[in-house]
């Protein structure tokens, strides 16, 4: 089965949306919103705060419940939210890290999250994933684009320039966006070269840069190129 690619800021309800700093696959399992990557796993679930309780007593409620063996208790609060999140070891077959619990609270209701990885520098990966929770749309609004294929030079994902010229043509088939991502600094001798292009899912190329992300869903025949710090449209 292939799911589908998110990156960037992600709608999750009419509420809430969290940025994801890289790209992760995204599927539903038993009422939970999953997102991962090879070591690297969040169980998402949104509540809706029917009873208008205060975000205090909501965060509250949830730490008097929580596991005794907790620890790194985090507590952030931020215009309308409260963030509450900590660590914790649990039983494993394999060399994980403690897994980070973490609750978004706003007004309107609250995200409850779970992170699970591999590796212990992920925790802070996982604690601004978690605090980047807010009523912030996302610049996109579905994931379809970023799931479809594009071609992209070799010099922006495997030498790590940024994207600096991109147009859309119409698509070659059902899985093709259209979208071409240049670093620019291309000759035309370079582009003619097929081995100098790669084909991935638009997702990879706005995780690398994600300036070219509000222009993706511009219809075939869109060019821009980036000037000073940001896309314009080109002829």
């Amino acid at each position: 089965m292939n799911f589908p690619y998110v990156t960037n800021r992600v709608s999750i309800t009419d509420d809430w949306s969290i940025y994801l700093p890289f790209v992760l696959n995204l599927r539903v399992d038993e009422g939970s919103l999953v997102l991962w990557r090879p070591g690297f796993t969040i169980w998402l679930d949104a509540m809706r705060n029917d009873n208008h309780l205060s975000l205090q007593h909501r965060q509250q409620h949830f730490q008097d419940s929580a596991d005794e063996n907790r620890y790194d208790e985090c507590e952030v609060t931020e215009e309308d939210r409260l963030y509450y999140s900590y660590r914790l070891k649990e039983p494993s077959e394999d060399k994980r890290a403690p897994a980070l619990y973490g609750f978004a609270f706003g007004p309107a209701g609250h995200l409850q999250i779970a992170f699970y990885f591999d590796e212990e520098e992920d925790a802070a990966i996982a604690q601004s994933i978690l605090t980047s929770a807010n009523q912030t749309a996302p610049p996109l609004p579905n994931v379809g684009i970023l799931s479809s294929l594009c071609f992209v030079s070799k010099l922006v994902l495997e030498e790590g320039q940024p994207v600096a010229y991109m147009y859309r043509e119409t698509p070659d088939d059902a899985d093709d966006s259209g979208w071409r991502f240049f670093a620019g600094t291309e000759s035309q001798e370079y582009v003619d070269d097929p081995a100098n292009l790669l084909v991935c899912p638009v997702a990879f190329v706005a995780e690398h840069t994600p300036e070219v992300v509000p222009w993706l869903l511009d219809e075939p025949g869109a060019a821009l190129e980036f000037q000073g710090n940001c896309f314009v449209q080109v002829e």
